[in-house]
């Protein structure tokens, strides 16, 4: 039995590490939640998000995010949209003013 031992140990290993082998591709793999498209900084694309990069002034992160949000999360796509238009105004020169306050 003592023989037998140390070779059940290593079988048991080997299994135990295809298994966390096996579970960390799985991981790396995984996809976001339906419906949530992942932001161009590995978050969550939101048009929340946009509008909170909009109020910052960082309207180029703002529009690829609302891009995203466009393409991915139909719900969503005319927020999206409408906040990318006001965006493009500011591109040209039109203060941002956010739309509690429009």
């Amino acid at each position: 039995m003592d023989a037998v031992f140390p070779h059940r140990a290593l079988e048991l290993l080997r299994g135990i590490e295809a298994e966390l082998a096996e579970l960390e591709r799985q991981l790396r793999e995984r996809r976001p939640p339906q419906g949530r498209p992942p932001s161009p900084e590995g978050g969550i694309a939101t048009v929340t998000l946009a509008e909170i990069y909009a109020r910052q002034g960082l309207i180029s992160k703002a529009m690829r995010i609302l891009e995203d949000v466009a393409l991915k999360e139909p719900g969503q796509r005319d927020r999206a949209r409408a906040l990318m238009e006001r965006l493009r105004g500011v591109q040209e020169g039109t203060p941002y003013v956010p739309e509690a306050q429009s």
